[in-house]
């Protein structure tokens, strides 16, 4: 019975654990041998946090390699998540077509205006000196009201596209769109920047102040790049139904990709940064060991984190100037697990 339960209490320790620092082979045998061989080790009862604490002698510290590092507290915004995608730019492109084929026939139609004008005046002077019949200056008449409503028509289907795509990609993507000479739609076209739609949670507010924001195409907060923003979007995502906003990467994602975006709040949190190495999931949760004095060890749960790269935001309280293991926090849990196990020799 005491070695099925010694069992089960092992494959918990192996499974339920997850920690973000990585703990070699040798260190951890080195852990082992330092504890095996401590007739000292032993676990002190205690109320902290509701779990036991670790007496842990300095040299076997040493052995194992346990480093703690004293917290710092400081002022951080918050982040909120949002989801994007790349912009697929063949429309956008298709629009662009359409307009600028539909410019240069209105720069044709305007140049047969002009002529007709010229030439209508000209006959007309003629026909005041009686140089010419009434006939032809009528005809010549037909053929300049002829070119002005052709250069009209070609007006209007100009101006209709720009408003379609106005409708469609807000003022300032369609200024880029529209315009042949824009450098900023030119990058989008040679994919040296990426075209990027965010869209924020239901009844969620971007921040007056937003120009950056963060993107990964893992989901994973360490991965993200910064983007920039520069107009809202007209129209809202199918699936998502919040507000929607145009960001611009400085760099290539492949179209069709979806995004992950963090967000940074007005509002500044009071906490601590906490690095990755401290960091422990176990059974789902998230804790940290804290160095009580210089034998002593607690684990610590973390109820709220906010991920950063390469560490996390906590605004859980701790003593000023207190310690964390950044380094060895697995080992201690893992002792922790092994402290639980009931001797061979307990019958119960």
């Amino acid at each position: 019975m005491l070695y099925l339960i010694k069992m089960i209490i092992a494959v918990v320790a192996i499974f339920g654990l997850s920690a973000m620092a990585d703990s070699d082979e040798d260190a951890h045998q080195t852990w082992q041998s330092a504890f095996n061989s401590s007739e000292e080790q032993k676990y002190v009862a205690s109320n902290f946090s509701g779990f036991p604490v670790l007496e842990i002698e300095p040299d076997i510290q040493k052995q194992a390699g346990i480093k703690a590092e004293s917290l710092t507290k400081t002022q951080l915004r918050s982040e909120t998540i949002a989801y994007g995608e790349v912009v697929d730019l063949k429309p956008l492109l298709k629009v662009r077509s359409e307009y600028l084929n539909a410019a240069a026939n209105f720069s044709i139609a305007e140049a047969n205006l002009q002529q007709a004008k010229q030439n209508l005046s000209r006959v007309r002077g003629l026909h005041k000196n009686q140089a010419i019949s009434t006939k032809k200056l009528q005809a010549q008449e037909t053929l300049w009201q002829s070119a002005n409503a052709e250069h009209k028509a070609r007006y209007y289907q100009l101006q209709a596209i720009e408003e379609s795509a106005i409708l469609s990609w807000g003022a300032i993507l369609s200024q880029w769109l529209l315009n042949p000479e824009t450098q900023q739609f030119s990058d989008l076209i040679k994919q040296q920047h990426t075209l990027l739609q965010i869209t924020l949670p239901p009844d969620d507010q971007l921040p007056e102040d937003t120009e950056t924001i963060y993107v990964s195409t893992s989901g994973n907060r360490d991965d993200a790049k910064p983007v920039q923003l520069f107009s809202a979007a007209p129209h809202t995502d199918d699936v998502f139904q919040g507000e929607t906003y145009y960001f611009r990467a400085a760099y290539k994602i492949r179209t069709g990709m979806h995004l992950t975006a963090w967000i940074p709040q007005q509002q500044l949190n009071s906490g601590y940064i906490i690095p990755e190495t401290a960091v422990l999931r176990y059974l789902g949760l998230y804790y940290v060991y804290v160095k009580l004095d210089s034998e002593h060890f607690v684990r610590k749960q973390l109820p709220v984190l906010q991920k950063k790269q390469q560490a996390y935001f906590s605004e859980t309280e701790f003593d000023p100037g207190q310690e964390l293991v950044v380094q060895g926090a697995q080992m201690l849990l893992s002792e922790e697990l092994r402290g639980l196990i009931p001797d061979e020799d307990d019958d119960d």
